[in-house]
C-alpha cells in the first residue's frame, strides 16, 4: 500500500490520482534531494489540493495523519515534505489569487462560469440559457480560453 492509500483507509478520505502522483513526487524529491520548485505545475498544484485537504481537518486529525507519516517516514522525512508542501501551497494559492485578480471577473460574470462549468459537468444543454447568461457565459469563456494550459488547470 502506499502512504497515501494507508492515510485515506484511516481517514476514510478520497485522494485523486493528481495528489497521489504530488505527494508521490515530493516524497521522491525530499528522498533524493531535488529541490520540489524544479517541479512541473502539475505536481505543484497536486501537493497544493493535497496541503488544502489537509487544512480543513481539525487540529487532532491534522496530528493524526503527521503520525501516520512519522510512523512510516520519520521525522526528518516528515517535517521535509510538510515544510515543502507548505512552501508550494503558499506559492500556488499566491498564483491562483493573482490569476483570479488578473481574470477580473466580476460577480455576475463569476456566477455564469460557474453556471458553464456546472451545466458542462451535469451534460445539460448551456444554450437553454437566457440570453443575459449566455452572453456573460461566453464573455467568461473568453476571458479562460486566452490562459495557458497551467493557468487553466490551476483555475480547475
Amino acid at each position: 500500500k502506499t502512504l497515501l492509500n494507508i492515510l485515506s483507509d484511516a481517514r476514510k478520505l478520497n485522494w485523486d490520482l493528481g495528489e497521489e502522483y504530488a505527494l508521490g513526487e515530493l516524497m521522491r524529491d525530499v528522498d533524493t534531494g531535488v529541490d520540489p520548485e524544479s517541479e512541473d505545475e502539475e505536481m505543484k498544484i497536486g501537493v497544493e489540493r493535497f496541503t488544502d485537504q489537509i487544512e480543513k481537518f481539525t487540529a487532532e486529525d491534522k496530528e493524526k495523519v503527521k503520525e501516520v507519516f512519522l510512523k512510516h517516514l520519520g521525522k526528518k522525512e516528515t517535517e521535509a515534505i510538510f515544510k515543502d508542501a507548505t512552501k508550494l501551497t503558499k506559492e500556488e494559492d499566491e498564483k491562483l489569487h493573482g490569476l483570479r485578480h488578473d481574470l477580473g471577473f466580476d460577480g455576475q460574470e463569476k456566477e455564469a462560469f460557474k453556471e458553464l462549468i456546472s451545466d458542462v459537468e451535469k451534460g445539460a444543454d448551456v444554450e437553454s440559457e437566457g440570453e443575459t447568461e449566455l452572453a456573460m457565459m461566453a464573455e467568461a469563456e473568453q476571458k479562460v480560453d486566452k490562459l495557458t494550459s497551467e493557468d487553466k488547470k490551476r483555475l480547475q
